[in-house]
């Protein structure tokens, strides 16, 4: 049966076209077919609050990171009227990699589709609204918990 598994690195072996990590299996789908999928509507709320804000020790931290938001708002901004995409790109890809993990979690698939974009080489009109998806959405991040 260890011949039917190819080791894929860490803790993974890919059976077929699934993945099997901690017990789990995972569908195996190119991030290019993941990212295509249809990013949904932006939240109709004025704010967001992370799933961790109400964390003791983990409340802090979270706070840090949607303080330095308005810096990385700036950055994808600038890209791309400097027509910077591997910036743009990566920057992108550090948002996405990054929200879920401070518990911004819905803002995941903006920055995912926004990566995508630019990395597909879509059109000026498509990246921007990409852009202007994800940047509205980061605006909206907040530190703390809701009243």
């Amino acid at each position: 049966m260890a011949s039917d598994f190819a080791c894929l690195g860490s803790g993974e072996r890919q059976l077929s076209q699934e993945v099997v990590k901690c017990g789990a299996t995972h569908s195996r789908f190119s991030p290019k077919e993941k990212e295509k999928t249809v990013t949904p509507a932006v939240p109709n709320t004025d704010v967001l609050y992370s799933s961790l804000a109400s964390d003791p020790d983990l409340g802090e931290i979270v706070e840090m990171f949607v303080d330095e938001m308005p810096d990385r708002i700036s950055t994808l901004i600038e890209s791309f009227d400097q027509g910077d995409m591997e910036t743009l790109r990566r920057t992108a890809h550090q948002i996405k990699g990054a929200v879920g993990g401070y518990g911004f979690n819905q803002i995941t698939p903006y920055a995912a589709k926004l990566e995508a974009s630019v990395r597909d080489n879509e059109s000026e009109t498509q990246i921007r609204e990409s852009l202007d998806a994800l940047t509205d959405l980061c605006k909206k991040m907040r530190a703390g918990t809701p009243d």
